[in-house]
């Protein structure tokens, strides 16, 4: 993935994440150029990486429908409040505690967002990566760093699925929009290509090579 100055967000707070679909909207608030604009022509033939992003995004969304259509609720950790103040502070340690809680393809989406992220090395303290697929023709790629005087500096980038190319928007508005090539684009295919095996095996539990659901 690509390598950017990041852009000062002093309003961050490390220690509560922000909703990742907080980082979406904010592409579109301040990205540079129209995303409406006409991007080259339709070409006869898709890039070889367009096809393959669009097989990929199609394969995941069909997994996300048959999760949805079989699983209605899931848990979700209830440890924080006041009863988890409390259970640490007589126990020492955090009580665990869950709740059901209705089954959204957005939650599908975070934990995604959790395997994405594991295909990127953290190379500094307070990095964090955060990479997913939105939609057929839409992937996010969001960096964060803090640096030593707890500054924090984040880029987010959109990158859409043309039947030319892959474009990429950047939250930084001094950077246009481009399509990618080269190792850019290369660095893109085998991020997508590692976030299928493993949202496919570790998400919906389904070997994605053999097409068997992981025992």
């Amino acid at each position: 993935m690509p390598q950017e100055s990041q852009i000062q967000d002093n309003d961050y707070r490390p220690k509560v994440p922000k909703p990742i679909y907080d980082g979406i909207n904010e592409v579109y608030l301040n990205q540079a150029g129209d995303t409406n604009q006409n991007y080259g022509y339709f070409e006869r033939t898709i890039h070889p990486i367009s096809k393959m992003t669009y097989s990929v995004a199609n394969e995941i969304s069909e997994a996300r429908k048959r999760r949805l259509e079989t699983q209605f609720f899931t848990n979700v950790n209830n440890q924080r409040g006041f009863v988890g103040s409390v259970a640490k502070a007589i126990l020492g340690r955090e009580l665990s505690s869950y709740r059901l809680e209705p089954l959204t393809e957005d939650i599908l989406k975070q934990e995604e967002s959790v395997v994405g992220s594991s295909l990127f090395p953290i190379s500094r303290k307070g990095e964090h990566i955060t990479f997913f697929n939105d939609t057929t023709e839409s992937w996010f790629f969001n960096q964060t760093i803090v640096d030593e005087n707890n500054n924090v500096y984040k880029v987010t980038f959109h990158y859409e699925v043309h039947h030319n190319g892959i474009l990429k928007i950047s939250s930084n508005s001094n950077t246009p929009n481009q399509f990618i090539s080269g190792q850019e684009l290369d660095n893109f295919a085998l991020a997508v290509k590692g976030y299928h095996v493993g949202v496919m095996n570790q998400i919906y539990n389904q070997d994605y090579f053999s097409g068997n659901k992981v025992a």
